[in-house]
Parts: C-alpha cells; sequence; structure tokens
C-alpha cells in the first residue's frame, strides 16, 4: 500500500493538531524509541502474542509511525483510523490499512472485528472519555485486549500539555477507574520515563515565559541536537532494560481486557 491509498469510511475531516508536533514525532526521536521499548517490554511480561497473527485497530494513529512501529516486531496486521486526511496520507506502508474514520459511527463491518485496540496519547485528548471507549471498544471482539499510553503526574502539567491538547495528565488510580468505568478488566498499569522527570520539570521552567504555540511545541518536545536525541536514547533503552516498572515516571502504560 503507498502513502496516498487511504480508504475513505467517514466524510468528515478535521484539520491535523500541531502539524510541526507531527514532522518531530519521527520514529528515531528518543521519546518515540523509548515508548515502543517500554511497551515491548510490557507485551513481554504480560504474555501478549506478538507473533500471533493477530488483526488490531489503532485509533488516532495520526502519521503512522507506532503502528509501522509495531508492525515491524511483531506478526499483526494493524489499521490505523484517524479524523485527519492529510495526515493518514503521510502514514508509511504497513500491513494494515490507513483510514479516515469516526469511531462514533460504529460501520457494522467493524463490530467486534478486532483482536486488539491502541490507544496511546489519545484518550487525555477527549472530553468525555467514557463514551470514546464505549465507541472505541464496539469494534473489539471480547476478550480482546486494549493497550493504552497517556502523560502521567498531573504536578507537572504545564503550557506544554495544554497547546498540545492535553485535558489531563493521569496517575494510577485515575487509570484504574477510567478502565472500570468502561467496562474492562484491567490486566497491568505501569509507569515509564522515570529518566524523563527532569526534563519535564525542566521544561516547565523553561517554556513558563512563552506563549505561542509553535514556540511551546518545538521548544518542548525537539531535542535540539542529535548528539542529546542519541543520549536520551540511550538512557531510557537503560531504563527500560534495568528498571522496567518504576515507581514514578512521565507516561502510564495500560493493558485492560473485554470481558469475554
Amino acid at each position: 500500500m503507498t502513502n496516498s491509498e487511504v480508504k475513505i469510511l467517514s466524510r468528515n475531516s478535521e484539520k491535523e493538531f500541531i502539524p510541526s508536533w507531527y514532522k518531530m514525532a519521527l520514529e528515531s526521536h528518543f521519546w518515540m524509541h523509548g515508548r515502543l521499548l517500554a511497551l515491548l517490554k510490557q507485551f513481554k511480561n504480560n504474555k501478549i502474542p506478538v507473533h500471533q497473527p493477530l488483526k488490531g485497530l489503532e485509533i488516532g494513529c495520526g502519521h503512522g509511525v507506532l503502528r509501522f512501529q509495531i508492525e515491524k516486531r511483531t506478526q499483526w496486521v494493524i489499521d490505523g483510523v484517524d479524523l485527519d486526511l492529510e495526515s493518514l496520507k503521510n502514514n508509511p506502508p504497513c500491513r494494515g490499512k490507513p483510514c479516515l474514520y469516526n469511531i462514533f459511527d460504529k460501520n457494522d463491518s467493524l463490530k467486534e472485528h478486532y483482536d486488539f485496540i491502541i490507544l496511546y496519547d489519545v484518550i487525555e485528548h477527549i472530553e468525555n472519555v467514557n463514551a470514546f471507549l464505549e465507541a472505541s471498544i464496539f469494534h473489539l471482539k471480547p476478550g480482546g485486549w486494549v493497550f493504552i499510553n497517556v502523560p502521567a503526574l498531573k504536578e507537572i502539567y504545564s503550557n506544554y500539555d495544554k497547546f498540545v491538547g492535553h485535558l489531563r495528565r493521569y496517575d494510577k488510580n485515575m487509570m484504574a477507574q477510567t478502565i472500570k468505568e468502561a467496562g474492562l478488566k484491567s490486566i497491568c498499569i505501569n509507569f515509564w520515563g522515570f529518566s524523563f522527570l527532569p526534563l519535564l520539570w525542566a521544561r516547565i521552567k523553561f517554556l513558563s515565559k512563552d506563549n505561542q504555540m509553535e514556540v511551546i511545541v518545538q521548544k518542548g518536545f525537539n531535542p535540539q541536537s542529535s548528539v542529546l536525541n542519541d543520549f536520551l536514547k540511550a538512557v531510557i533503552s537503560i531504563e527500560v532494560s534495568v528498571f522496567p516498572f518504576p515507581p514514578v515516571g512521565t507516561s502510564i502504560m495500560a493493558i485492560a481486557q473485554k470481558p469475554k
């Protein structure tokens, strides 16, 4: 499949949010690298069958880097849906398809169609999380998994969070309650990104006087140099290898399951 072959399941399309973020969020970025390592470690620890030919759906896939990363390391086929057509056109070639689709449309052909659903860095942007999760789970087979990642620690909520559209940062109790209210069974809830905490505290101080969205997003996410990016990739690699489930971190990663 080429990048332009986007399946149209819904006709509504929203303007891409923070296009500069997508330009920076490449597979080589230290945070994208660390998130993937934490995900793979959690899959291994919870015996998620990555070598079975499962079919999944990434909701809010954006430019498709995450599903591309996961497909390269599993036998899975992952479709990606989003409301922004231009982002979908920039998805890299994958086994799954990019689709312009609003999950609230609840297309009958997709009812209980997928073995798993990925909601990575999505629900913190959603006002009515319960309704969003209900619509998401419509597409999931009974017994299927929901993989979630969200920003953690309300104490480090900053202008950066506001400008990238974060309505909240989570703690473990909030995540457990969210999973329970969605009618899902919690499998695990873990922090990751302990080594990034000093960076986020520094970001709060460094960006406290800026009030322009593009400036804050650029300064807050861009590592500024390849040397620093490589150093941070090495740091998070060590963390995930020797300290995979820290008591606190900049993000929370969870696995939940739909009852059979």
